[in-house]
């Protein structure tokens, strides 16, 4: 017999399925002009406990806080990676102040995932 899809498409059973916060996967949370962040994309889903994780690390939900460019840590044996940037008169995003890429992997290496995320940042 073949392998079953998990619900992200990779090949696998339920182990892999259910293997949640130590796969990669690639999201993006904005803050509007409400003071709202919010998460509005994300490459494969994460689990509701990851996504609280990362929405308090990423320092958009809370007004006191410095804005942190860069944010890394670990998390059940997968490593998170954000980075945050303001909006400079985008006419793509008007009413999004600021918008955080979030990156899970498997790997430490914070240089690596600091440029990545930078690129995609400029991309926008």
């Amino acid at each position: 017999g073949g392998r079953r899809r998990s619900e992200d498409g990779r090949a696998g059973g339920a182990a892999a399925a259910g293997r949640g916060a130590d796969r990669e996967h690639l999201s993006t949370i904005e803050k509007d002009t409400n003071g709202d962040a919010l998460w509005v994309w994300c490459y494969p889903s994460v689990t509701a406990e990851l996504r609280t994780l990362l929405l308090r690390k990423c320092c958009l939900t809370d007004e006191n806080k410095l804005l942190h460019t860069f944010v890394f840590g670990q998390y059940k044996r997968s490593w998170f990676y954000i980075t945050t940037v303001e909006v400079q008169d985008s006419p793509a995003l008007k009413k999004v102040t600021h918008f955080s890429i979030v990156l899970t992997a498997k790997d430490f290496n914070p240089e690596k995932y600091a440029a990545f995320t930078r690129i995609l940042c400029r991309s926008v």
